[in-house]
């Protein structure tokens, strides 16, 4: 019998079927034990505050093992049986080091930056990411998947994919598929991003007092709605002249800048073009008749 605090080392499944309760730390000492049968195994009969098995057994630790673990917030140690104290001075847990990896993309102004993206434009990956090491202590996955509403099978992968991000050195495909996917998102949400800032700069110079120009309508039409907003403003009774004096340029005006029934929804160029039964170079004409007639208010 070691003494207290020694690891309890399992070399039969006798010595596995005896533990009960807390044990502070348990060592697979044969490699034919070292599978998730008997990882789950363990975690029901006992409580560990951690499992290790040797450096060259590794390999032999797969993913289903490693969640299995961070579920119950086991550490998952690689040492030899009786070096405990001098890895536990040298080595972080895989929790602990994870955490480190956010904590130090948080301090990164362009880390940080795609980080609050991710969230902005609610990806699983960065909001589940947050919820894991954003708390004073270590949550379980299946408590994140009950916060999700989602399958703690999903959550791990989601959660795997955002520690690889971080930068944890993962090896299983699938993560880093998942991984390569993740960033192709952020590239496109981040260059959208830019285009929007660009768009709502340009969006406030044309606006007419505190109103601007409708976000579904296309930038090339702006100066056209503006021209119209402000010869409103002025009278009126602007656009009911223009109706009257000039009909059908007013009806192309109308659907051109969307004057008429907001619904969210832009009529396309060609849309205009079949519904007067006139080419594209008309309606640009006809617009700018009619701009030119409100242009008088």
């Amino acid at each position: 019998m070691g003494k207290e605090g020694d690891p309890r080392i399992i070399s039969t499944a006798a010595d596995l079927a005896g533990l009960r309760g807390d044990v502070p730390v348990v060592h697979f000492s044969r490699q034919h034990l070292i599978n998730v049968g008997n990882v789950v195994d363990l975690l029901k009969r006992c409580r560990p505050g951690a499992v290790q098995v040797a450096p060259s057994r590794k390999q032999l630790i797969g993913p289903q093992i490693r969640s299995a673990l961070e579920e119950r917030g086991v550490v998952l140690q690689f040492g030899r049986a009786r070096d405990r104290s001098q890895y536990d001075r040298t080595i972080p847990s895989d929790y602990a080091a994870k955490r480190e990896l956010f904590e130090k993309m948080l301090a990164d102004p362009s880390r940080a930056s795609q980080f609050e993206n991710m969230l902005k434009h609610g990806l699983w990956e960065a909001r589940i990411g947050e919820a894991y090491f954003r708390r004073d202590g270590f949550v379980p996955v299946w408590q994140l998947a009950r916060q999700f509403e989602l399958q703690s099978r999903n959550v791990q992968e989601r959660l795997a994919c955002f520690c690889a991000w971080l930068g944890w050195p993962y090896k299983d495909k699938n993560v880093l598929e998942a991984r390569r996917g993740l960033n192709h998102r952020l590239e496109i949400l981040e260059r959208r991003s830019a285009v929007q800032e660009v768009r709502e700069k340009l969006m406030g110079s044309f606006a007419v007092d505190e109103e601007f120009p409708p976000d579904t309508l296309p930038v090339e039409r702006w100066k056209a709605w503006q021209a119209v907003r402000r010869a409103v403003k002025n009278y009126p009774d602007a656009l009911a002249a223009l109706k009257q004096s000039e009909p059908y340029a007013a009806g192309i005006l109308v659907d051109y800048v969307r004057l008429e029934g907001w619904d969210g929804v832009t009529n396309r160029f060609h849309q205009i073009a079949e519904k007067f039964k006139v080419s594209g170079q008309t309606i640009r004409n006809q617009v700018a008749k009619a701009l030119k007639v409100l242009g008088q208010y």
